[in-house]
């Protein structure tokens, strides 16, 4: 026996350490890369494709498969299940087996499609994004979160319907620079590993779920929002008779956000994710965590959190991490503030998540296998609070009536708004699920027309499919769905809260037990499995539709009811209500960037805090 384990447990040690080491060279490629720091978009590139190139080989090897199964068979029946070397293996086995291309000429086309990925993401990286201004017919340059930005507060429709053009630019342009060249590789390489098609090989790998069971649950959604949708849609009729696609992102509330910006001051990030995390008890594990929250040329445009060094315990000791996250707001831009603080929120729930697995190998933290549903229900958990009625007047000071205004705005639209998340998902498989003679530009653009159509009452959608940056990448590509089904698991474990305790802002109870129920496992567990463990119940989108579903006059309910609890308990502890001074301490390491310049770098939460804040004020000067 001990000979057994004690040659696994050597096996271990080696392989952890080789991932660690990849991981880690591939990942800080990734940051240089998307942050736009480390060369040319053609170099960087090149820097980072090697690099991932390399983790997937390693990744992909049959031999660490060979070599995992032979210890998982010599020390399972000998060895205690709760032994830590057991476990080690059960996630490595897990990992291998979704990771391992076991046919010689399946490893050769995924060389050849990060290959053909990669050319995609130069051409789209270098593409001059733009529009064309109504009044002077100039093409002026701005990037998809500015024109996105435009559309939802600009006050000319002319301008907006020119920023919606602009942002369909970018699906001619990936289907004119070999998308479906990319979409057919990745085809055939999951009909060389068994699958149907690229889209269900994603789906039963990562989330261990079929195309089938994961589109039963969308699909319920429809059922259940499609009076709701239908209402929408003739109300907003109603206000624009003429009504468009790019008209739904102000008729749905780029008024009232114009409203609420002053409240959303984007120098006030940091401080509120600090009072935000800081109120629920949420601790970082000693994590080093490196944020980079301002729009740039040359950026990734979309936010996103990556851990170049993942937390584990190794040999009983905790090994912090090391977590990466990014926002792109725009300093002075209406509506750019509540999106970055938005994004900030959910980038460190992301990081809160990375930071706390306390699992026995680092294949546990890592992201591929790890449920995506399950990751954006820990990120999107905590971005939902900026939308609550204690948060927005406890710590935003937004005025309670004009709250009410926004729910009057919003709430009405709730249901055709998930609607527009789900044009995505169906988009997409329909996409993988064409044949190849039939995947065609007039097709595909066709094809996505029909369903946005189709999900949204006749409507084109206002965030064109295919100018969403997820689609194009290896790592993001069909999972978009997982937002939706993590939206389901937000409004359980929200449910769940409230239920129990009456408040999730200002609640020290949150924190610790989402870290324990949901974080320290990693991905040992599946998406299911994890809602289960927490709430007691499997995932149910009711919860969800019964959210989007809701009267204004039910919605504000909860608002005000929730703002009363709010101030109760601010009033036990005697704090402000609004800016609190009180020390905030996440336990964790805080380094502030933009691009190559350095803001601060502090265990002091409050230093960096006080130090972006005058950065972002310095750049409105």
């Amino acid at each position: 026996m001990d000979n057994a384990v004690e040659a696994a447990r050597s096996w271990l040690e080696r392989i952890n350490k080789e991932y660690c080491e990849l991981h880690t060279t591939k990942e800080d490629a990734f940051w240089a890369n998307k942050m736009g720091t480390g060369g040319s978009a053609a170099e960087s590139s090149a820097v980072f494709a090697a690099a991932e190139e390399k983790l997937q080989e390693w990744n992909h090897s049959p031999k660490h498969l060979e070599e995992c199964e032979e210890h998982c068979t010599n020390v399972f029946p000998i060895a205690d299940a709760g032994d830590m070397v057991v476990t080690a293996l059960k996630g490595w086995q897990y990992f291998f087996r979704g990771n391992v291309l076991k046919k010689e000429e399946s490893r050769t086309m995924f060389k050849a499609l990060l290959e053909a990925e990669q050319k995609l993401e130069v051409s789209r990286s270098d593409m001059p994004l733009g529009y064309l201004d109504p009044e002077t017919q100039e093409h002026k340059l701005a990037s998809s979160v500015q024109l996105a930005t435009m559309m939802r507060t600009g006050d000319s429709r002319e301008l907006r319907k020119a920023a919606w053009e602009g942002l369909r630019t970018i699906e001619g342009f990936v289907l004119d620079h070999d998308f479906l060249d990319v979409v057919k590789r990745r085809n055939a390489l999951a009909r060389s590993a068994g699958f149907v098609d690229y889209y269900a090989m994603t789906v039963e790998r990562v989330e261990n779920m079929t195309k089938d069971e994961i589109f039963d649950i969308l699909s319920k959604l429809v059922e259940l929002t499609e009076d709701a949708t239908v209402r929408a849609v003739a109300e907003l009729k109603k206000r624009e008779p003429d009504l468009k696609g790019y008209d739904l992102p102000y008729l749905m509330g780029g008024d009232i956000t114009k409203k609420l910006d002053p409240f959303f001051p984007f120098e006030k990030s940091v401080s509120r994710w600090g009072q935000t995390f800081g109120g629920m008890n949420v601790d970082y594990s000693n994590a080093t965590v490196t944020i980079d929250l301002l729009d740039r040329s040359g950026k990734y445009s979309n936010g996103f959190c990556h851990a170049p060094e993942v937390s584990w315990v190794d040999r009983g000791k905790h090994v912090p991490a090391r977590v990466n996250f990014s926002s792109n707001g725009i300093v002075g831009m209406v509506g750019s503030g509540q999106r970055a603080i938005n994004t900030v929120l959910h980038e460190a729930g992301h990081c809160a998540h990375f930071a706390n697995i306390m699992m026995p190998a680092p294949c546990f933290a890592q992201e591929f296998l790890m449920s995506v549903a399950y990751a954006e229900t820990q990120s999107m958990f905590m971005d939902s609070l900026i939308s609550d009625g204690d948060w927005m007047h406890l710590v935003a000071g937004i005025p309670i009536e004009l709250i009410k205004e926004n729910i009057e705005a919003k709430q009405p639209f709730a249901a055709l708004s998930l609607r527009s998340m789900l044009t995505i998902p169906f988009a997409e498989r329909a996409i993988y699920e064409l044949p190849d003679a039939e995947l065609t530009p007039d097709n595909v653009i066709r094809l996505i027309r029909e369903v946005e159509t189709r999900l949204l009452g006749g409507l084109e959608s206002a965030r064109p499919v295919l100018s969403m940056p997820h689609l194009l990448s290896n790592e993001s590509s069909a999972y978009y769905h997982a937002y939706v089904l993590a939206m389901c698991g937000v409004e359980q474990t929200r449910r769940f809260f409230l239920d129990r305790d009456g408040h999730i802002f200002m609640n020290p109870k949150v924190g610790p037990e989402v870290s324990e129920k949901y974080w320290h496992a990693g991905n040992s567990r599946t998406f299911a499995q994890h809602i289960e463990h927490l709430t007691g119940s499997g995932p149910d989108p009711a919860f969800l539709a019964e959210a989007v579903n809701r009267t204004v006059d039910e919605e504000i309910a909860v608002a005000l009811k929730s703002i009363e609890t709010g101030k109760k308990i601010m009033a036990e502890l005697g704090d402000k209500l609004v800016d609190s001074d009180a020390k905030v301490h996440l336990n964790a390491r805080v380094k502030v960037q933009d691009g190559h310049e350095q803001v601060v770098d502090t265990v002091d939460f409050v230093e960096a805090s006080n130090k972006f804040a005058a950065y972002v004020a310095s750049k409105r000067e």
